[in-house]
């Protein structure tokens, strides 16, 4: 899990430079949704790992996902202009 869990986090910038190499709005927006579902990811892994009591809650580790996951879905829409599609 722990392997897991630092890929899905180190393709969250892997995936954000790769669409910002793109040349359509439409293909940066994609790499973006990626680098959310991504997050979304590593999420899921703190959750399981707080489940299983590998770790202890951390609350300001939880609210940073958060945000890293609102800015993306941000950027994704600013890309496609605000329209979402």
């Amino acid at each position: 899990m722990v392997s897991q869990l630092r890929r899905a986090a180190v393709s969250i910038g892997g995936n954000i430079a790769e669409g910002f190499g793109r040349w359509t709005a439409k293909d940066r927006a994609r790499y973006l949704e990626i680098a959310r579902s991504s997050a979304l990811e590593v999420a899921d892994y703190l959750i399981l790992s707080l489940d299983l009591s590998y770790m202890k809650r951390d609350a300001s580790l939880e609210d940073r996902i958060d945000k890293v996951s609102a800015m993306l879905w941000r950027a994704r829409q600013s890309v496609l202009g605000g329209s979402g599609f």
